[in-house]
């Protein structure tokens, strides 16, 4: 088990409510530089605020958007399967 929450930047927002990060730096392990871009799926139960606790919708969140999530489950490298949020916290930017 390896730590479920992460800061990123958003690379885009699509209109599924999936989010796309680059979380090339907790996958890869080694001095290795290619980019990996994990899927973070956004579902009914997923809590989403800002960073002063109000809520916000999937729309507040914009491709450069900084944000804190929590995911469901661990981070690894997969090959199927969305990650799912448990919370986001959008940062001001």
């Amino acid at each position: 088990m390896g730590t479920k929450t992460f800061t990123w930047e958003v690379d885009g927002v699509s209109e599924d409510d999936v989010i796309a990060v680059n979380c090339s730096d907790e996958l890869n392990k080694t001095n290795n530089d290619f980019g990996v871009e994990c899927l973070i799926e956004v579902t009914d139960d997923t809590n989403l605020v800002d960073n002063q606790g109000n809520e916000i919708t999937i729309n507040d969140i914009q491709e450069g958007s900084n944000i804190k999530v929590t995911l469901t489950s661990s981070i690894e490298i997969k090959t199927k399967d969305n990650y799912k949020a448990e919370e986001i916290v959008l940062y001001n930017n």
